[in-house]
Formats: structure tokens, C-alpha cells, sequence
């Protein structure tokens, strides 16, 4: 292994950090903080030319209801967990996301048959090629793929008759 595919390794094996912000007002900067093996790293991150972004709300309920699931199933109490599952279903419905009780509905309003009228109509089948000779003539059979339930059945009520006959003859 070359050392590129070890820093590559090395840089996969710790998840992207994601910073989500919602506050009235944006701070010019804020910093990162952070250990590198034995020691300290540190970054600056200016904000001064940051624009607001319509994406940072989805994201930012999706962590939401990550979060209050979490407490969901640390709770033990019925009636607190009814309010998580609450806030959980207001959240979804709110930012439009899918959760483990909330879902997406597409429904198509475009019509279909503008007229109202029905109309019904016999069409002509083909059968698949192969199943009748080209000049018209006899079709092909298919396999028999029934199977003898009738003499299973009759045979297992004899051995059933056989077995109860030998029980009784037994018994006296």
C-alpha cells in the first residue's frame, strides 16, 4: 500500500463534520476545535460571506427527529413517549420528510379520461411464439402439472382405517 492510499484510508475512517446554525442572527466566525492524535487542531470559520440556504431547515429536522427518536426509545414512560411521537409527526409533516410514522403520498390530479366515456373493447391476442404452427394447425400442449392429492388421500385414510383396526385388535 503507497502512503496516498494510507492518508486515503486515514481521511475516510473519521466522518465529515457537519455544523447546523439556526439562530436569528449569524456569527461573523466561530471556531473548530478538535485533537489530532496528540495534539491540538484548531480552525477559524468566517461567516461574513455565508448566505442563507433552504436546504439548512430539512437538514436540521432531520437531526431533530433523529434526536427525539433516540429519546423515544429511551423513554419508559407511556405519555412522554406520545409527546415525542407528537413532536416527531409535527416535525415530519412540517419540513415534508419521511419518518418511522409519517410518510409521502404522491397523488396524480391530472384526469385521465376527460370525456366520462367508458368504452370497452375486445382485443386480439396472440399467444406466445411458438405455441401453434404457422399454417393454423394443432397447438402445443402443456405440461400436466397437477399433482395426485386424490389417491394421496384415499391412501392415507386406508393406512389411517389399517392402523386404527390393528389398534383395536390389539387393545382386546
Amino acid at each position: 500500500m503507497c502512503n496516498a492510499d494510507k492518508v486515503v484510508e486515514e481521511i475516510f475512517q473519521y466522518p465529515p463534520l457537519t455544523v447546523l446554525l439556526r439562530a436569528p442572527r449569524l456569527p461573523d466566525s466561530f471556531d473548530i476545535v478538535g485533537r489530532y492524535g496528540d495534539s491540538e487542531w484548531r480552525q477559524t470559520v468566517s461567516l461574513s460571506d455565508s448566505t442563507e440556504q433552504s436546504g439548512i431547515c430539512v437538514a436540521w429536522a432531520r437531526e431533530k427527529i433523529a434526536a427525539l427518536m433516540e429519546h423515544y426509545h429511551d423513554s419508559q414512560d407511556e405519555t412522554v413517549r406520545d409527546g415525542i411521537r407528537d413532536n416527531i409527526i409535527h416535525t415530519s409533516i412540517e419540513h415534508h420528510l419521511v419518518s418511522r410514522y409519517t410518510s409521502l403520498v404522491a397523488v396524480d390530479t391530472t384526469p385521465v379520461n376527460s370525456s366520462g366515456v367508458l368504452v370497452s373493447e375486445k382485443l386480439r391476442t396472440s399467444p406466445p411464439h411458438g405455441w401453434n404452427s404457422p399454417d393454423g394447425g394443432q397447438t402445443m400442449m402443456l405440461a400436466q402439472t397437477a399433482t395426485d392429492a386424490p389417491l394421496h388421500l384415499l391412501l392415507a385414510m386406508l393406512l389411517f382405517a389399517l392402523a386404527t383396526a390393528l389398534f383395536v385388535y390389539r387393545s382386546t
